[in-house]
């Protein structure tokens, strides 16, 4: 964050974004081994937890960064939705990987409950769910407001929490987006 206190320092309006395949796979991971002790969350509440954790970290090191440089700047963090189309073909052919890699006789046995897994290297067998495009990130208002009021803005983290609108409602879905195309 020290690289990103200096743009601060030298007057730049900052908004940043960050991955979190690995933090995610890992969270889906968590799911399976404890699932016969507690109930597995779904994927877009996997993506907002990791949302939230990468988010925090940013934000505590962000501000040591600042004032370290004697600047005095709220940093905030925005769990940010993005609207997705339930339509998008990404659901149909998933293809992102996600979590560790497995040996093909696991990876067969969660296929056989219904998830997608494909040979990736010599590694072994990942996970690979659906990764539809964004169409509309849901909180950019309050994130430009934030910015607006001169606050330094963590947002769309891993691409953001994917969601589909149902009538009047808005609906997390089993999927991950692209923080590059969500940036």
């Amino acid at each position: 964050m020290e690289s990103v206190a200096g743009l601060v320092d030298e007057g730049y309006q900052v908004a940043l974004t960050h991955g979190n395949g690995p933090q995610v796979g890992n969270l889906m991971i968590k799911n399976q081994l404890a699932r016969d002790v507690v109930p597995a969350v779904p994927l877009d509440w996997c993506v907002a937890q990791t949302q939230a954790t990468i988010g925090y970290l940013i934000l505590s090191c962000l501000e040591r960064a600042l004032r370290g440089r004697g600047i005095r700047r709220a940093v905030a963090a925005v769990i940010t939705r993005v609207l997705v189309d339930r339509d998008d073909p990404a659901f149909q052919h998933p293809t992102k990987p996600i979590g560790r890699h497995v040996q093909e006789e696991e990876a067969r046995a969660h296929v056989a409950e219904g998830e997608t897994w494909a040979e990736a290297g010599p590694e072994g067998w990942r996970r690979l769910v659906p990764s539809p495009t964004p169409r509309e990130i849901l909180d950019v208002y309050s994130a430009m407001r934030l910015l607006d009021d001169g606050n330094v803005v963590v947002c769309a983290g891993g691409g953001g929490i994917p969601m589909v609108r149902e009538g009047d409602r808005l609906v997390g879905v089993e999927a991950v987006l692209d923080k590059d195309l969500s940036a």
